[in-house]
């Protein structure tokens, strides 16, 4: 509720700045396309998405992005992805586990604080339905044994396209469907989230 407050208290203050200095609002969705004030407004009372507003010399410009995503990849991009994984890891995949990718890009990256909690990591190696894995973006080497880089950004391209920078996680169970989560995010959260109906 603080939130939704603080939200529309910021964009009071924008519209009245906007009002006295003749300065434009321009508004974005997640996928750059302008939108009207009503509908950013609606949008980021989801808790799927988070925003950024800027101000310029000209303008007050506002952009929406995706937080958390469901949808569902096709076989062909799974069996790319388990293809991409054994080539990162050396190791046979198991398509009849649920997968977890938790995926980190190199500036402001937050993989070390990730990686260690061995709470999470101990609860999710129990679980023999599930394999995770830790991949950073082409070009950031981590350096440890349990951590891929994605080499060729097979990963990247295909799962993890929006630009947010600390931790970063994909869900995909057996029949493709997926809950992506970007940016920070509570590890506790991805246990419960594997067992929800989505």
């Amino acid at each position: 509720m603080k939130r939704i407050l603080f939200i529309v208290y910021l964009l009071l203050l924008q519209t009245s700045y906007a009002q006295s200095s003749n300065k434009k609002e321009i508004l974005y969705d997640e996928n750059w396309n302008p939108i009207e004030a009503q509908l950013f407004r609606y949008k980021i009372k989801e808790k799927r998405f988070v925003y950024k507003l800027i101000e310029n010399d000209t303008a007050y410009i506002g952009k929406i992005f995706l937080r958390e995503e469901i949808g569902k990849i096709t076989l062909d991009d799974k069996r790319t992805l388990l293809e991409s994984l054994k080539s990162l890891t050396s190791k046979e995949v198991d398509s009849n586990k649920i997968i977890v990718i938790n995926f980190f890009e190199k500036e402001n990256s937050c993989l070390t604080s990730y990686r260690s909690d061995r709470k999470y990591k101990k609860l999710v190696s129990q679980n023999p339905k599930v394999e995770q894995f830790f991949v950073t973006e082409k070009g950031y080497m981590y350096q440890k044994k349990d951590v891929y880089e994605d080499t060729n950004n097979s990963i990247k391209e295909l799962l993890f396209q929006y630009p947010f920078r600390c931790g970063n996680y994909i869900i995909i169970k057996t029949d493709g469907s997926f809950l992506r989560h970007l940016g920070e995010h509570h590890q506790d959260k991805i246990l419960e989230k594997i067992n929800e109906d989505w």
